[in-house]
């Protein structure tokens, strides 16, 4: 099938999550569930639009390395077949090919019934994200070495704190964020590389539960689910992960 190299690349690098993901198993018109290996990031899409379908499951085993020849690519569509052993792009005068994997073996494969709990913690109200708070968080982060990006909420708006407030840091006013109250502290490299991947701010928004101890984010199709460092809730990969580790021990004592 012939797919614009744009659309085939945007969709791959906003699976990577910024480098945060680097394999991943994909589904009919390309939707993807993944996460990262320590649970504290999850991500979905619904796909690409007007793409022939997958016949099956395919997993991708190294996504920048297709990603990055993409980048390199002066045609503006391509030729793209996945198989079963390969992911082949081409156009006139060459072809390349990237390996595949059995789905079970890629290590970002998130199992249903963990992302329907996942994702059902996103339960609040989504609203607008601004390029303007979103490029002083990113500035910041790399400006300031920071480590942590706090969220403080509060039903009559919400406060974004990017770096400890003990040493150097960045205070953001978000009245348009209310929430209920709360303080969740997030790793500033996994919102970083997430907010880069924002680019569509008519479509951008964010929501947080504290409640739940998650940082919802999304554009169009694409959803992102961060877990915050919290000792007094669990984020959510550890939810999840404690959760399917408990059914498994559970089975195993049958």
């Amino acid at each position: 099938m012939l797919i614009a190299t744009k659309v085939l690349s945007d969709h791959l690098n906003r699976i990577r999550c910024g480098g945060l993901v680097r394999d991943a198993v994909l589904e009919r018109a390309f939707q993807c569930q993944a996460q990262t290996v320590d649970g504290c990031l999850f991500f979905t899409t619904s796909g690409v639009e007007k793409i022939d379908p997958l016949s099956e499951l395919v997993g991708v085993v190294d996504l920048e390395r297709i990603t990055k020849f993409l980048g390199h690519v002066e045609e503006e569509k391509i030729s793209l077949d996945i198989t079963e052993y390969h992911v082949k792009v081409a156009a006139k005068g060459w072809a390349a090919k990237f390996v595949t994997s059995a789905p079970d073996v890629v290590g970002s494969k998130i199992s249903p019934d963990i992302s329907d709990r996942v994702f059902a913690l996103l339960d609040g109200t989504w609203i607008p994200l601004r390029r303007q708070l979103v490029a002083m968080i990113i500035n910041n982060i790399q400006d300031l070495s920071a480590e942590v990006v706090m969220f403080r909420l509060s039903p009559q708006g919400s406060t974004v704190v990017v770096g400890e407030e003990l040493v150097d840091s960045l205070t953001i006013e978000m009245p348009e964020l209310q929430a209920p109250e709360g303080e969740l502290k997030f790793r500033a490299d996994l919102v970083g590389p997430i907010l880069k991947q924002l680019s569509d701010f008519t479509k951008a928004e964010i929501q947080a539960s504290s409640p739940n101890a998650v940082l919802g984010l999304r554009e169009g199709s694409y959803l992102y689910v961060v877990s915050a460092e919290s000792d007094e809730a669990s984020a959510a990969g550890d939810r999840g992960q404690s959760e399917s580790a408990a059914a498994n021990d559970g089975s195993s004592n049958q």
